[in-house]
């Protein structure tokens, strides 16, 4: 559970979910078409995000909740990696995309009982699948390519 109450010298009052969740529905409104990691996002990040995310660990705090440093790291690493991926065009993002499936399938099996305690079944089984279409795929070129 990330979040949790921020520490203080008397007993903390019960964190009242329901209205965190009724004052967080107007930020996540804002936020979704800004959003960088929307599915039809061209990966630019929108200036007013930066503000918004404040808003929200601001709002948060009010509440009297506190997130671990960690997953501030986290949005951070988030953000560059989107403002990253549009250097990357065309051709150039096959590639990246490629490169990444493949290092994450490499780790998967190289990792298999730490992956079978974080991922689902379904999910090992669609990373099995994307395995043989790659094998496949990368021995078609080579035969192709003598």
């Amino acid at each position: 559970f990330a979040l949790r109450s921020m520490p203080t010298t008397a007993a903390a009052p019960p964190l009242d979910t329901a209205a965190l969740s009724a004052d967080l529905a107007p930020l996540f409104a804002e936020l979704a078409p800004i959003n960088p990691l929307r599915p039809e996002a061209d990966g630019t990040i929108d200036p007013a995000l930066y503000p918004l995310l404040l808003r929200g660990q601001l709002l948060l705090h009010e509440h009297g909740v506190q997130l671990p440093k960690e997953f501030a790291l986290l949005i951070k690493t988030m953000l560059f990696g989107a403002d990253y991926i549009t250097l990357f065009r065309g051709e150039e993002i096959g590639l990246l995309s490629s490169a990444l499936g493949s290092a994450a399938v490499a780790y998967a099996v190289s990792n298999r009982r730490e992956v079978s305690r974080v991922l689902q079944p379904r999910a090992i089984a669609k990373i099995g699948a994307y395995t043989t279409r790659h094998q496949t795929h990368a021995a078609a070129s080579l035969v192709r390519d003598r």
